[in-house]
């Protein structure tokens, strides 16, 4: 399902929301919520992005314990 609104994704946040119709819903009247697939290329450069994200978060969190 697709989100209803527009939605702007902060990395390091987190929201639960349930799986209703209220906030994913099928757009544009399409059977199906899928609009497509991303390559393998694609799914690695996330992997490697997530990567450099989560060690920038745990330098962050070591320069924060160090800082005191």
């Amino acid at each position: 399902m697709c989100l209803s609104k527009d939605t702007r994704f902060v990395m390091g946040q987190r929201a639960i929301w349930p799986w209703t119709p209220e906030y994913f819903n099928c757009m544009y009247g399409r059977p199906t919520p899928k609009l497509g697939h991303l390559l393998p290329d694609y799914h690695r450069e996330f992997e490697y992005c997530m990567m450099q994200y989560e060690a920038a978060q745990q330098d962050k969190a070591e320069q924060k314990d160090i800082a005191g």
